[in-house]
């Protein structure tokens, strides 16, 4: 009897799940949509509609404007998805950004790849130098550390005997970097301009190894 009623509840869980992805997909191809035109578009009540939406917003996934329709009465509210809920929906960064340098090399050369990569490092570096304030080498790599994780990088720092070492436990630029193993003088050049030091990488998982290690003198 237990195993019945539990077994009721996550078929009704996963059927709400169902509706409020249907209600995303719905939101997506068609713009904003009104509770009303959610319920004739998906055959549920509106009242349904309205318990799902309620759901979606305390998760950030849409969000309400009003719309006047220039007629009395109250103005009708339109839900559009966040910019958290188009992350639900497939992309192809990946592929669009190896074939975006595979380009760049054929026009360019393989030299303006690297250059291209260290830039893009250093402007990294410049735009997060207000969050890495600090005379002590130790307390900036720490900095610089953090803020490899905020774009996935699992990234530990320590002290070693002639210098410093980051190690980049994950790569979040991965199924890139196996095309073109040169996006790591990004991470490089990010180092370098955030420490005002010599940096070295030491292996790298593109490379064979089991991470990316970057090696910095504390000269």
């Amino acid at each position: 009897m237990v195993a019945g009623a539990q077994l009721k509840q996550e078929e009704t869980r996963s059927e709400m799940q169902h509706t409020r992805r249907q209600i995303l997909d719905c939101i997506k191809l068609n713009g904003g949509m009104s509770v009303d035109q959610l319920g004739r578009k998906l055959q549920i009540m509106s009242v349904t509609v309205r318990a799902h939406i309620n759901v979606l917003e305390r998760g950030n996934l849409v969000k309400g404007r009003e719309l006047r329709t220039g007629r009395a009465g109250r103005p009708k509210l339109v839900y559009s998805l966040t910019d958290q809920a188009q992350e639900l929906f497939p992309k192809d960064y990946d592929h669009l950004a190896v074939s975006l340098i595979s380009n760049m090399r054929k026009l360019y050369g393989n030299d303006s790849v690297k250059e291209v990569f260290k830039l893009v490092g250093e402007e990294m570096a410049k735009s997060n130098a207000e969050e890495v304030k600090s005379d002590d080498l130790g307390d900036r790599i720490k900095g610089a550390t953090q803020i490899m994780n905020k774009i996935g990088s699992l990234a530990t720092w320590e002290k070693d005997k002639d210098g410093f070492s980051v190690t980049a436990h994950n790569c979040p630029y991965l199924h890139v970097a196996n095309e073109c193993a040169d996006i790591c003088d990004m991470e490089v050049a990010f180092l370098k301009e955030m420490l005002d030091r010599d940096v070295m990488l030491e292996c790298s998982v593109v490379g064979g190894a089991h991470n990316c290690r970057f090696f910095i003198s504390d000269q």
